[in-house]
């Protein structure tokens, strides 16, 4: 008693042991709530065995209150991260409250080996750390494991030694035995270096399969593979990924989800022959098969002197994509004059392959009667088939013309006689007025002029022939200064139309002004494709025609400016007085961009 009454004085010496005694009771209090504020963290990895090409689960748990949220970011190195999702719950059993966080993270290893998932930071609270195994595929790429896997690819090539910018179908086969989910299988690529042109066929194919007694769902997808260039090309491994739905062997339903796959195909390799020595022709065409067709506008047309009628050419190639198919050359002879429309091109592709085809409309105006011959159409190509140059070819054609029609247009066409001449009717009338006796019906033919009689009737015809002469002189002078002024202003107008297409970046306008452009440039050979176009001109110019080209109708979308081809136009000059040669054609390039 004496002793609790000095500790309880104030004024007691023992005031120091009190505080001392006090301090200790706080510091004993307080490691007990600290025990109970800390965050237990745990770790669940499943499943067990991992393989290099299956994600698998980390499930963090954490029970108590957390400082932070977690940091995940040192998993990042040797895994990839697919989800990460997280839940919270709060229980209360027997009056104690507990709280329970939850993060559920699908991962898939980055390489194979002994690796470490390392403690991740909850605050100043960490994971314990845990080793792991990644061992191989569980599956193979080929029908070789079709026994034992659930998922695997095939790739098909055909042919393996092509021929420089021909065809090489690619068929992507995916086998699956098992459901998937969010399922998706890359595009085929060319490795670094490789230079190809890939167009995908058609529309995914799905049918049953049976492959060493187990049964799959088959995928099927096909390509045409154009290589631009000779040499090796190796087509990078096709990839797989996609979530595998419930009855999934590690267990992974009573988490919400599947687990992921992820399977590769080999690689293809391609060994690309250059053209062949023995190829002569302009443009290298490496086909199955290439047919050339002609027909006219209207069967059976009747040709006369300066009426048009239209010849329709047709290419059309197997295994040739549109812009490889040349233009359609078409040498004709003196007296006919021509005018092309623009050229048509599509192509159509199915599991089979690529069939491309080129429309030429050529309007031919025959300027003299008689027989038309136009001289025969030959385009060499190789038969990727036979390996054989071959040729297809149209005929030369011998065409009647007749004369024109009664106008005084054609009749200058076709040198009329000097009887038709207009001045004929005028001699006739001042003969029959000149008092002689003729018979007042029928013809009238002129008296021959004696010397005794008065010359006064061919004075006067002679001056009106004069008349009409001076008159046909003059009218033929405005017309020509007006033709020049009306070829000057129409000049000025096809180059401000093509300015104001090319700034607007429009493709399609910008082409058919600059075909107008180019019609002007060479009014002697007027070129009716962008292509041919391209061909004349040199340098800057010809590299934005072709790029036009391309982006109008290339196999897939590129880039194109408008301003820059506006620049390299106005740097040609006046197409009216342009010189530019035509160069010689190279390998066509087929749509890089």
């Amino acid at each position: 008693m004496k002793l609790a009454m000095q500790l309880l004085n104030p004024g007691s010496a023992n005031r120091g042991n009190f505080h001392r005694l006090l301090l200790l009771g706080l510091l004993l209090a307080w490691l007990p709530a600290q025990s109970l504020f800390a965050a237990q963290i745990d770790l669940q990895v499943l499943p067990d065995r991992l393989s290099i090409n299956e994600s698998f689960r980390l499930v963090y748990t954490a029970t108590g209150s957390i400082d932070e949220e977690p940091d995940f970011s040192g998993l990042t190195t040797d895994f990839e991260v697919l989800s990460n999702q997280s839940s919270s719950s709060i229980s209360m059993i027997n009056g104690d409250i507990s709280r329970t966080k939850t993060w559920t993270l699908d991962l898939m290893a980055r390489r194979q080996g002994n690796l470490v998932i390392p403690p991740i930071p909850f605050g100043r609270d960490y994971s314990p750390a845990r080793a792991v195994t990644v061992g191989e595929p569980a599956r193979a790429n080929s029908r070789d494991a079709a026994a034992t896997a659930d998922i695997f690819i095939e790739v098909e090539a055909d042919p393996r030694s092509p021929y420089v910018q021909q065809q090489v179908l690619l068929k992507v086969k995916l086998y699956h035995a098992i459901n998937l989910n969010s399922a998706v299988l890359s595009e085929p690529t060319a490795a670094e270096g490789g230079d190809l042109v890939i167009e995908k066929l058609g529309e995914d194919r799905n049918y049953p399969a049976n492959q060493a007694g187990r049964r799959y769902r088959v995928v099927e997808r096909n390509y045409a593979l154009l290589p631009q260039s000779s040499g090796p090309i190796t087509i990078t491994p096709l990839q797989f990924e996609g979530d595998v739905g419930g009855g999934s062997r590690f267990g992974f339903g009573s988490f919400g989800g599947g687990r992921r796959l992820r399977v590769q195909s080999d690689p293809v390799k391609l060994e690309v022959r250059p053209v062949p020595e023995n190829f002569h022709g302009n443009q290298w065409l490496p086909a199955r098969n290439l047919v050339l067709s002609a027909e006219w506008s209207e069967p059976n047309p009747e040709f006369r002197v300066g009426e048009p009628v239209t010849r329709i050419i047709r290419l059309s190639a197997e295994g040739l994509a549109a812009s490889q198919l040349p233009e359609i050359e078409l040498p004709l002879p003196d007296g006919v004059r021509s005018y092309r429309d623009q050229p048509q091109m599509q192509a159509r592709a199915d599991h089979s392959g690529i069939v491309a085809e080129r429309e030429e409309k050529i309007a031919l105006i025959p300027q003299q009667s008689g027989i038309l011959r136009l001289p025969a159409i030959e385009i060499p190509w190789w038969n990727t088939d036979s390996e054989q140059l071959e040729t297809a070819y149209l005929p030369a054609v011998e065409i009647p013309v007749l004369p024109a029609t009664g106008n005084s247009t054609n009749r200058e066409l076709n040198k009329a006689p000097a009887d038709t001449s207009p001045l004929a009717p005028a001699v006739t009338t001042l003969a029959s007025n000149s008092g002689s006796n003729r018979p007042t019906g029928g013809a009238v033919e002129p008296s021959p002029i004696s010397s005794g009689d008065t010359p006064l009737p061919w004075i006067i015809a002679g001056f009106f022939a004069l008349g009409w002469a001076i008159t046909g002189w003059l009218w033929q002078r405005d017309r020509r200064g007006g033709r020049l002024r009306g070829e000057e202003i129409g000049h000025r107008q096809v180059i401000q139309a093509l300015k104001l297409a090319c700034r607007a970046n429009d493709k399609q306008l910008t082409a058919k002004q600059l075909l107008a452009w180019g019609k002007l440039r060479y009014p002697d050979q007027p070129p009716p494709s962008l292509e041919s176009l391209a061909l004349k001109e040199t340098g800057e110019l010809a590299d934005q025609i072709s790029h036009l080209a391309r982006a109008l109708y290339g196999e897939s979308a590129s880039v194109w400016s408008g301003e820059q081809l506006w620049n390299a136009v106005s740097t040609a000059g006046d197409p009216e007085h342009s010189s530019a040669r035509e160069k010689p054609s190279p390998l066509a390039p087929l749509n890089p961009d």
